[in-house]
């Protein structure tokens, strides 16, 4: 709820590690919030105000690489399980990312954002 009460996200780019982008989540810049989970019940009350707002779509998931904490054996997503606990750790609801905080050798890029919502149906929309 802080990302979207302070109206932005950033997002650590996974192969450039110090590129950072700020991505808006005011209402008039979103098509929809898509929430991915596998027990939506302790955020109900959230998506309720967040609802509101925004169009809202429920994926059912299954965790990103290396942070799911329920170790099964065949699990193809955590190479390491050991490395998921670090993972984890890493995690600040204060912070605009996911995972970490922002470092002072980051460099933050402001993403453009582009509609895909089409009003006008006889209307197409280039995704280049």
């Amino acid at each position: 709820m802080n990302r979207i009460h302070e109206g932005f996200a950033y997002s650590r780019n996974p192969l450039f590690q110090n590129n950072v982008s700020k991505v808006s989540l005011k209402p008039e810049d979103v098509d929809c919030l898509m929430f991915c989970s596998k027990n939506y019940k302790s955020m109900l009350k959230n998506m309720k105000q967040i609802n509101e707002k925004y169009r809202i779509i429920c994926h059912y998931t299954i965790t990103a690489y290396d942070t799911c904490l329920n170790g099964c054996k065949y699990c193809y997503a955590n190479k390491r399980p050991d490395l998921a606990k670090e993972i984890v750790k890493l995690h600040d609801k204060n912070s605009p990312l996911l995972l970490g905080n922002i470092r002072e050798t980051d460099k933050i890029t402001e993403s453009k954002v582009i509609s895909l919502i089409i009003e006008d149906k006889g209307k197409q929309i280039s995704l280049i």
